[in-house]
């Protein structure tokens, strides 16, 4: 027996500003307008609105800190490491990542505080992924079309060719460029990452979101196509999280079911057979944007190189100033230590790396606990969500940490990732709860119908 949420008046609004908020997550690169040293963004513009309309509701407070008490140990160490920074990167460009991960923190938390009593998470999952995939691929048509581009011609292109040089920069550049007024706008490996970080949390929503039996097509082209754009964007490290989510979801669903769908197993048989005979083609016939592909896979780049020396030359200051920490440095190229643990250590010295490591080390517990506990116990997830698909959610950001650039810090795309993980968490949990009490209740009017101890 399922027990529904109470809902208040404001279930409409802050479905709203959710669906508000996936619909922009991935187009953070139309910058809106300036304000001081800071860029207000689209996705920023979704993350207002979310917490706009999280105000409205008169039950957002409880339910905030139903969520900062839920995730309370490595919450609070990961804010008290954002204090700690603050000294460290003050007057350096470093600063306003600060600001953004509070930001995003805020967001984590309205998007947990929302699921957690929503009344239809399922929905605005599925519908939020589904367009927020489609709103990208809108944007990125719409802005190449204004230069005389077109995205499909540019995947074409790159097929023939093989050049990633060709395809970023001859491609993506321009269009991230096509709404900055000729204003020149950054562009940086991280961009791509982030882009194709949002673009697979999006697709992990659509599969999760999948309510009907049998084989969702729609969100299988949608993750499929996904990770053929992060592809082509060479955001290597989303890629690989896609593949360790995709093979964890289905080695979690085949255990939590304690049985084999022989269809699924049909299926997926077909779809590596069609890969391995597309991929074999692709080679007799000379592909080169599958040779680009393999090279790019064999870490023998420039970005593996450069991530080496950094981690070599992080060590080196780790050493000099073990205690207290060098403040915000760069490498001589320009660019921070892509790695949170060595850039925590480095910059603040061992007291932020300590928080982070409580951070981590207890974010990985939280999940790892809730995801024994629901392989052991199938029963226990009372949601009508796809669970392997929810216990995937944090892969993505708990690995990116130790590659990713930003000193490791998350994304955003990753803190909403998190924040949807524990707000399903928690709504799971009410759901328990409440069928606990009903349960109780039935069994006192069995035990005790008049209403005294029967004796």
């Amino acid at each position: 027996m399922r027990i529904a949420n109470q809902t208040t008046s404001f279930e409409l609004p802050m479905k709203i500003g959710m669906l508000l908020c996936f619909a922009l997550l991935s187009i953070f690169w139309v910058r809106v307008m300036e304000i001081g040293p800071f860029t207000l963004e689209a996705d920023h513009i979704g993350l207002l609105a979310l917490i706009l309309a999280s105000c409205l509701s008169f039950r957002t407070p409880y339910s905030v800190f139903q969520v900062i008490v839920r995730c309370a140990p490595w919450l609070i160490a990961y804010v008290a490491y954002m204090v700690v920074m603050v000294p460290a990167v003050s007057g350096t460009p470093a600063f306003s990542q600060v600001v953004r991960q509070m930001l995003f923190i805020a967001g984590f938390i309205c998007v947990a505080a929302y699921l957690s009593r929503a009344k239809n998470p399922a929905g605005v999952i599925r519908w939020g992924g589904l367009i927020g995939i489609a709103m990208y691929l809108a944007f990125t048509e719409y802005s190449a079309q204004l230069i005389g581009k077109s995205l499909i011609g540019a995947v074409a292109e790159f097929i023939a060719t093989g050049s990633f040089k060709a395809l970023i920069f001859g491609f993506f550049r321009p269009v991230f460029n096509s709404l900055e007024n000729g204003s020149d706008l950054t562009f940086v490996a991280s961009m791509t990452n982030s882009i194709a970080v949002s673009l697979l949390v999006l697709a992990i929503c659509a599969r999760a979101g999948h309510q009907k039996r049998g084989i969702d097509l729609i969100g299988l082209a949608a993750l499929l196509g996904v990770l053929f754009l992060a592809l082509i964007l060479n955001a290597r490290s989303v890629v690989l999280a896609a593949g360790m989510s995709m093979l964890a979801a289905f080695m979690v669903r085949i255990i939590a079911a304690r049985s084999v769908s022989y269809n699924e197993i049909f299926y997926w048989s077909i779809g590596i057979m069609c890969l391995a005979a597309a991929a074999l083609a692709a080679t007799l016939l000379g592909s080169s944007a599958l040779d680009s592909i393999a090279e790019v896979f064999q870490f023998t780049d420039n970005s593996a190189e450069s991530r080496i020396e950094q981690y070599d030359w992080a060590l080196a200051l780790i050493e000099e100033q073990m205690l207290l920490g060098h403040g915000y440095v760069e490498t001589d190229a320009g660019l921070p230590i892509h790695n949170l643990f060595l850039s925590s250590w480095a910059y603040t010295g061992i007291g932020g790396f300590l928080l982070v490591l409580v951070f981590y080390v207890s974010l990985v517990s939280s999940w790892l606990v809730w995801l024994f506990r629901i392989m052991t116990k199938p029963g226990s997830w009372m949601l009508d969500l796809r669970v392997e698909w929810v216990a995937v959610l944090p892969i993505l950001p708990l690995f990116r940490v130790w590659i990713s650039g930003a000193g490791g810090l998350p994304a955003y795309g990753e803190w909403i990732a998190i924040g949807l993980f524990f707000g399903l968490l928690m709504r799971n949990e009410a759901e328990q709860r409440a069928v606990a009490r009903q349960s109780a209740l039935q069994r006192e009017l069995r035990t005790n119908p008049f209403g005294k101890q029967m004796e």
